[in-house]
């Protein structure tokens, strides 16, 4: 049965999402997800907390020396996480 109306899973939940306005929750749990599964597994371990605030991803690192081989590397992060989104939502990554 063929109707006019039909929709793809992923449009009905996008549309859901959009409707009760939880585009940042979704976007911070998934960026939560890919720090876990992407990044390297010394940064996991000493990362002490993620938020995201205005489109700013904040990390806090309990190590200075990981915290400035990350620094190095903001930009690069910020545009591998946009590039896992499907979209430009990042802004800029901040490491404290």
């Amino acid at each position: 049965m063929n109707r006019h109306n039909d929709k793809g899973i992923k449009d009905l939940v996008n549309s859901f999402i959009d409707h009760y306005k939880l585009r940042p929750k979704y976007y911070e749990y998934k960026i939560r997800n890919y720090w876990i599964e992407e990044m390297n597994p010394l940064a996991n371990r000493y990362t002490t907390q993620i938020r995201i605030k205005d489109n700013k991803l904040y990390v806090h690192i309990s190590s200075a020396s990981v915290k400035h081989e990350l620094t190095l590397g903001r930009e690069k992060i910020k545009q591998n996480i946009n590039e896992w989104l499907g979209e430009d939502y990042l802004k800029e990554v901040v490491l404290m």
